[in-house]
């Protein structure tokens, strides 16, 4: 007689899959039917039943992701609010709070390298489920990190860092994804290229970060890129 599956473990596996099926194919293209099917439920409608339609299951992939970034963050995230409270701060120890949690979901975790390649999709996917999920669920983070980005850079007007860190963030994000594609079988030397991705990620991210500008609060401009939704 085989192993009776709980179904929290069910659930588990329903997310893992969608998660690596919506990586590969799209959140649009991924029915719950394909779900179930990936997973090898006999009861087809297993999928409706731990997460009611598509948007519950995506919103649970979403926050799968997202908590898993928010208990590697919320540590550094704090300790750095704490000293900007007090004192100046780096845009590269701003930058590195958010980047270096996507580096050790690459080396540490098996779904890592999907989940990068399903946050790819969704900063450009036209089905606007995955991204309003994301976008939800990260917002206060983003929030926090907009704003110590903002300390960070005292001399560049605000809206303009947080076109440059939406820029950052997207490019990061689309060059993960693409360098997952090439990783080696081997963790230990994969590990070392994602450290090397990392710091020169962050040394160029951080000179346009602070890169002088001549655009000032008020310009023409300035108030058209006011006009732009943010890319985060």
């Amino acid at each position: 007689m085989g192993r009776t599956v709980a179904p929290q473990e069910i659930k588990q596996r329903l997310i893992l899959t969608a998660l690596h099926l919506f990586s590969e194919q799209g959140i649009a293209a991924v029915s719950l039917r394909t779900v179930n099917r990936a997973v090898g439920q006999k009861n087809t409608s297993a999928a409706h039943y731990h997460f009611g339609d598509k948007t519950g299951l995506v919103d649970a992939v979403i926050s799968f992701i997202q908590d898993w970034f928010t208990a590697q963050r919320e540590a550094p995230l704090t300790a750095i609010e704490v000293a900007a409270s007090v004192g100046p701060i780096l845009t590269e120890d701003v930058l590195r709070v958010w980047a270096l949690p996507y580096i050790e979901l690459m080396k540490t975790e098996e779904w890592g390298y999907a989940a990068i390649r399903l946050i790819a999709h969704l900063q450009f996917e036209q089905e606007s489920t995955g991204r309003e999920a994301h976008s939800r669920v990260a917002m206060d983070a983003l929030r926090r990190l907009n704003t110590l980005m903002e300390q960070s850079v005292p001399d560049i007007p605000p809206m303009l860092t947080r076109h440059r860190f939406a820029l950052c963030v997207n490019s990061i994000v689309q060059n993960l994804a693409n360098a997952g594609a090439r990783l080696d079988n081997d963790r230990d030397v994969n590990s070392k290229q994602l450290d090397s991705l990392l710091e020169l990620y962050l040394e160029v991210n951080s000179a346009g970060l602070k890169a002088p500008t001549t655009i000032k609060k008020g310009s023409a401009i300035y108030k058209r890129l006011g006009a732009i939704p943010s890319l985060l």
